[in-house]
């Protein structure tokens, strides 16, 4: 539920912008890619404050704040009447929010130690379901409500995934006892981690492949928008395309992972 509500608006951004007022191709091109890159940019200077925050009250909390927090700022979509507003909401959504890490954290410690790989196998493939449903359910229910309605239905999705947490969800947290301030620097081991030579290598690799795929969804509607004979709104076709990634990594991530511990991780 969480991702499909944070998925919903991907396909349709661009166009967004376009109905904000901005038309010329090449603008909209950059503030698609600008509104994503406000976002990303507010969940990794945040994401390890919020860690260390979830190390003193608990996950459940954490996980909460995020989903709680992302239901108003996406319904606060709704609202913007301009291209600033959009860029300071966008931040905002990446800085309060980022739900895969809390998530991650709660189920390590709600799962039996032996089944914990298994269970963030599931985590996995509920996130993968969902940034396939949410691109293919925003796409197509844009063209039917609009684009601000959206927005509201994917906080309504987001609230109800919250109500859920509160209701459901239960957590044992025990507070961990304090530690030296000095090895708490979160600078300190990201130096020790460039510093190892393999570790780098494939951080910086990483960094590549994701440099390369994220630069995609900002820009594939305005790609489809050009194409001839469209069978379909450019935000429905967007939605399929990207729900049908969502598929193939749903699909491929376990198939491959067992395949990894056969043949090695490194030929994968």
């Amino acid at each position: 539920m969480v991702f499909v509500g944070f998925n919903l608006v991907i396909p349709f951004m661009p166009l967004f912008i376009q109905e904000l007022g901005i038309h010329d191709r090449g603008q909209v091109a950059a503030l698609a890619g600008l509104q994503q890159t406000a976002s990303a940019i507010g969940l990794a200077v945040f994401a390890p404050i919020w860690g260390s925050v979830g190390d003193r009250i608990g996950r459940k909390p954490m996980f909460l704040r995020a989903v709680g927090l992302g239901a108003i700022l996406i319904g606060g979509l709704a609202l913007v009447r301009n291209i600033g507003q959009l860029l300071v909401l966008r931040f905002l959504i990446g800085a309060l929010t980022g739900v895969q890490a809390p998530a991650m954290a709660l189920v390590s410690t709600l799962a039996p130690r032996a089944r914990t790989g298994y269970v963030v196998g599931l985590i996995q493939m509920a996130v993968y379901s969902g940034m396939f449903a949410g691109p293919l359910v925003g796409g197509l229910l844009a063209d039917v409500i609009g684009f601000r309605r959206t927005f509201l239905l994917g906080s309504a999705f987001l609230a109800l995934a919250a109500l859920a947490i509160i209701l459901f969800v239960r957590e044992g947290f025990v507070k961990p006892p304090p530690r030296d301030r000095a090895g708490l620097s979160w600078l300190g081991d990201l130096k020790k981690l460039v510093a190892a030579e393999h570790l780098f290598v494939l951080l910086a690799t990483v960094f590549c492949i994701s440099f390369a795929v994220q630069g995609l969804p900002p820009i594939l509607p305005l790609f489809i928008q050009q194409l001839p004979a469209l069978p379909g709104t450019p935000a429905a076709l967007t939605g399929i395309a990207l729900g049908t990634a969502g598929v193939c990594a749903a699909i491929s991530a376990p198939l491959l992972g067992r395949l990894a511990a056969r043949v090695g991780y490194g030929v994968i």
